[in-house]
């Protein structure tokens, strides 16, 4: 059985992107821009700590939910460091991880197993077909293993 993580949070507990310096790639096949961030990825707290973030679709964690992921000795992530800060610039003294999911499985398709229009080049998909509301699969046979897994398909904005 698969999960896809839903965002569901209470807005007074959120985490904002700051300014970070960052890599563009635009696709020459169909224009998608790529970026990643360079160096210390920065970002602002607002209310209560929490252990997961999804700050400007990337996700943050804390050295707590890092831990348990560990302990547990899942696959398919690595970390990087990240820089937060409280509302009004206050250092944080927990610890916060930038999670960037290494594990894949293939390409992202229709709950038929019909692929999505995507770029042959860089996997982004297309155009705003849109999620139908019956659901997503992928083929089994492109599923590396990893316990935490997403789409070989990139976003206008995903990582390299």
């Amino acid at each position: 059985m698969y999960y896809f993580l839903y965002d569901d949070h209470n807005s007074r507990n959120e985490a904002i992107y700051n300014e970070n310096e960052t890599k563009k790639e635009i696709c020459e096949n169909c224009g998608g821009i790529q970026t990643s961030v360079k160096g210390i990825y920065n970002f602002t707290i607002k209310g209560e700590l929490c252990d997961c973030y999804d700050v400007a679709s990337d996700f943050v964690i804390s050295e707590k939910f890092l831990n348990v992921l560990r302990e547990n000795s899942y696959t398919g992530f690595e970390v990087s460091e990240t820089s937060p800060v409280k509302s009004a610039n206050m250092p944080i003294d927990e610890k916060y991880y930038l999670l960037n999911v290494t594990g894949r499985c293939g390409l992202l398709r229709k709950i038929d197993g019909e692929l999505f229009p995507y770029c042959r080049k860089c996997h982004r998909k297309i155009g705003s077909t849109g999620l139908v509301t019956t659901g997503v699969t992928f083929a089994e046979s492109e599923y590396d293993g990893s316990d935490i897994f997403a789409f070989n398909l990139n976003s206008a904005s995903a990582k390299l």
